[in-house]
């Protein structure tokens, strides 16, 4: 589980600065369904309730952090060119078709 915190602390530092995690009442994230969705729900429920934690321990913020959970890999890409997630975690390849879907 350390290495898994470490990769989140890591993911949310290099997409949530503390003027966006000001502004928000929200942050919500998604990921490719790798397993089975109770593995899922299990994992982000961990993640979420650590986030929550570091946010408010770190920035002094009451941020609540949600987890969109999806059905294919295609959903979590259109989630995040959606809006419908602040951030995703996927591997290489999912990065690479949420890049060619909105190029620069």
């Amino acid at each position: 589980m350390a290495i898994a915190k470490a990769n989140a602390v890591a993911l949310l530092g290099a997409v949530a600065s503390r003027t966006f995690l000001a502004s928000a009442s929200s942050l919500t994230f998604t990921a490719i369904p790798g397993q089975s969705p109770q593995v899922l729900q299990g994992r982000a429920d961990a993640v979420t309730a650590y986030l929550e934690s570091y946010i408010s321990s770190t920035c002094g913020l009451d941020v609540d952090v949600i987890y969109n959970g999806v059905e294919t890999y295609n959903d979590a890409v259109d989630a995040l060119l959606d809006k419908t997630a602040d951030f995703g975690w996927y591997g290489g390849l999912t990065g690479v078709q949420a890049g060619l879907k909105s190029p620069p």
